[in-house]
């Protein structure tokens, strides 16, 4: 369901469905873990809607902090670099300082 969610033609939809990945991140095992981060790093890679990039990069930020995740499940997020404003710029400085990107 959470992948439909985040793959809808609908943008609320996909706000939504990002924010219930902040909700259940104490639950997902170190796999669920790292194939969220990865998959909301390539949707908000290509995300027109700056309401529903910045709930991606919200759940990325929340999701990322654990050992198993690797500059390679968040490295897709890094292609934002040039478009990004806001605090999706403070949301890509934290991943480059945590995993220590030049």
């Amino acid at each position: 369901m959470l992948l439909a969610e985040l793959l809808s033609d609908d943008s609320n939809c996909r706000a939504r469905a990002a924010d219930s990945v902040c909700d259940w991140r104490s639950s997902y095992s170190v796999t669920e873990r790292r194939v969220i981060v990865r998959m909301l790093s390539v949707l908000a890679q290509h995300e027109s809607d700056l309401i529903v990039r910045e709930a991606q990069l919200h759940a990325i930020f929340e999701v990322v902090d654990h050992p198993a995740v690797t500059l390679a499940d968040v490295e897709p997020v890094f292609g934002l670099v040039g478009s990004a404003t806001g605090s999706e710029l403070e949301y890509l400085q934290y991943l480059h300082m945590h995993f220590q990107v030049c």
